[in-house]
This record gives structure tokens, C-alpha cells and sequence, in this order.
């Protein structure tokens, strides 16, 4: 990829100094912190799990979000990576160019993750034996309650990345993740202990 966006678009790297790597984070500090926030919760699930749990249960969940992590790389994020530029590019011409945008996407993206979670849902046994074998057996309900992960995910892209940063409203989306972060982590805590 490095190679090919050089050769074809004539990119040019340069090292920046550290001052300005760090200029750049305090200025875009709401996006920043934003993803700092929604990557821990999404990662101390199984740290809050281990408190609870045995090192078996805690492997059969471990295992089920790894297979959603495979499919959230095959499906959301080449769906968010492709959508963001095409959606800032509308937005960047009005308004209303980039609402129509997010119209027309919106469908599509619904109906590509509500696919591949419906499908998770009723595949997971066969899945869970293709992808770890039928040791793994017991990962099956944990696959199954989290099934429907990439689904919210493409419309938490939509609705927070697409549409609310395009439309300035990084506070907003801050204060949105980080009321959501705390929700999911105490409901990890609940659910984990009796669960």
C-alpha cells in the first residue's frame, strides 16, 4: 500500500517533529480523547470479565469477540474508510449534499451489517467449529449475545462519525461516547458478577 500510493499518487512522507504531532493531537484533543475513550471500553470487557470469571470462561469469550474482530475488519471498517472521505467530500460542498449522502448510505450500511449479524447469530455453531474447532464449542452463546455487534457499530458509524464529526459536532460526540463508556463500563461490572 505504501509502495502503491507513492508510485501512483506521488505521495511524499516526511518526519514531523514531535511539537507538531502534539499540536496536532491538542487541536483535534475532542476526536482524540474520543477514540481513547471508546477504545477503553471496548477493551476492559475482558479485563472486568477476568474479575469475575475463570480463565476458561474468560477464553470462550475472548475467543467469540476475536471472531467479531475479524468480521469488524472485513466489513465495518473498510465500510467506515471507504464512506468518510466520500461523506466529507459532500459535506465540504453543503450541507444538504452531505445529508443526502448520509440518506443514501444509511440503508446500505444497515443492511450489510444486519446481514452479516443475523448471520453470525444462526451460523456462529458452524462458524466457531471452522474457525477454532469444536473445542470451542462452548464460545457459541457468547458469539451469539454479541452477535449483533457489527450492526451497531455500522450505525454508531454512521450516526457519530459520518454525520455528527462532518457536521462539527465534536463535543457532542465526546460527550455522547464517554456517557456511553461509562454506562457500558458499570453494566460490564453488573453483568460480569451475575452474568
Amino acid at each position: 500500500l505504501y509502495y502503491y500510493s507513492k508510485k501512483k499518487f506521488n505521495v511524499k512522507y516526511k518526519l514531523v517533529s514531535l511539537k507538531t504531532a502534539i499540536n496536532l493531537i491538542i487541536s483535534e484533543k475532542t476526536i482524540f480523547f474520543s477514540t481513547v475513550v471508546i477504545s477503553l471500553y471496548t477493551t476492559t470487557n475482558t479485563v472486568i470479565l477476568g474479575f469475575f470469571a475463570d480463565t476458561r470462561e474468560v477464553g470462550y469469550y475472548t475467543t467469540s469477540q476475536s471472531f467479531l474482530n475479524i468480521v469488524s475488519t472485513i466489513i465495518t471498517v473498510p465500510l467506515s474508510n471507504a464512506l468518510y472521505p466520500f461523506v466529507g467530500k459532500a459535506f465540504s460542498e453543503s450541507k444538504e449534499r452531505g445529508m443526502d449522502v448520509i440518506k443514501k448510505i444509511t440503508p446500505i450500511v444497515s443492511y450489510i451489517t444486519f446481514a452479516a449479524s443475523l448471520s453470525i447469530l444462526f451460523l456462529s455453531p458452524f462458524l466457531i467449529k471452522l474457525v477454532y474447532g469444536h473445542k470451542f464449542d462452548a464460545s457459541v452463546p457468547a458469539l451469539q449475545i454479541i452477535s449483533f455487534l457489527p450492526f451497531i457499530i455500522g450505525i454508531s458509524n454512521i450516526l457519530g462519525i459520518q454525520l455528527m464529526l462532518n457536521l462539527g459536532l465534536d463535543k457532542l460526540f465526546f460527550k455522547t461516547t464517554f456517557i456511553a463508556s461509562i454506562i457500558g463500563f458499570v453494566l460490564n461490572f453488573f453483568m460480569s458478577k451475575y452474568y
